[in-house]
């Protein structure tokens, strides 16, 4: 299993969904600076990531449907990693507490380089 170490200062962690995602910001000491749940809307996931420029890498955590992000972030020169969810450990991290408050997970791992990669 491969680990990514980020260089950026920010971190947003993507719970994505068919129709809706839930966002969490996080800077490097883990303050959440946003968490809040949107439409699967590339262009409004770069205006709500906007503030933080290039100095944020997107980590996602989802099964199928995340490649649309990948190639946002990728023409945007963000850094993305996916955290696939069939590899998550999540009851060490939240899994019994609700969907809408489990986005901190993917990019406090990542932050902690302990984001599994696919």
């Amino acid at each position: 299993m491969k680990f990514m170490t980020p260089m950026t200062g920010f971190y947003c962690g993507v719970d994505l969904h068919a129709r809706a995602m839930y966002l969490c910001v996080i800077d490097r000491q883990g303050k959440i600076l946003m968490h809040r749940k949107i439409g699967t809307d590339p262009e409004y996931f770069l205006r709500l990531i906007q503030p933080w420029g290039k100095d944020i890498t997107v980590a996602v955590e989802s099964t199928f449907n995340w490649y649309w992000l990948a190639d946002v972030c990728a023409s945007e020169d963000i850094p993305f990693a996916l955290a696939h969810a069939l590899y998550l450990n999540w009851s060490r991290y939240g899994k019994f507490i609700p969907l809408r408050f489990r986005s901190p997970g993917p990019p406090s791992l990542t932050r902690r380089a302990e984001q599994p990669g696919s």
